[in-house]
């Protein structure tokens, strides 16, 4: 479907319809915590593409994780416990789509954004260094 000229961005629809209003503080936790969800999900391509390095056929993992990045299209809280917390931790795709909404919508506290930015920073650094691992041992498709 092709977008019309001065149609409003979803957000800016779905911001309208919930009837609240957004002050600048809302406007920068969201900004803040969208950072970092893309931070998340960064990471975990990254984590992703780095076992490439040593497993031979990483296309299922890449399915399981497009599968995830479908689920995390809707907030962790639609999903039963155990998706929820699979969501929440180990694939950390529910943060990055939950946290921002609860930000926008101002229901993200002061510990909620911190315990985001610590942890994204914390996926990342990892993520980087898993990476740097990966290439320092790598032999070569020839090899």
């Amino acid at each position: 479907m092709r977008k019309r000229f001065g149609q409003p961005p979803q957000l800016c629809v779905g911001v309208a319809q919930v009837g609240e209003v957004v002050g600048p503080g809302e406007v920068v936790r969201f900004s803040l915590t969208l950072l970092c969800g893309l931070s998340l999900v960064y990471s975990l391509v990254l984590v992703l593409g780095t076992v490439a390095f040593w497993a031979t056929r990483v296309e299922n993992l890449l399915a399981i994780f497009w599968s995830f990045l479908d689920a995390g299209r809707f907030p962790v809280d639609v999903y039963p416990g155990w998706l929820r917390v699979t969501l929440s931790t180990v694939v950390p795709i529910g943060v990055a789509v939950t946290v921002p909404a609860q930000a926008i919508a101002g229901r993200l506290d002061a510990l909620g954004l911190v315990l985001m930015l610590v942890g994204s920073a914390l996926t990342f650094v990892f993520a980087s260094w898993f990476w740097r691992v990966g290439v320092r041992n790598y032999t070569g498709a020839s090899a």
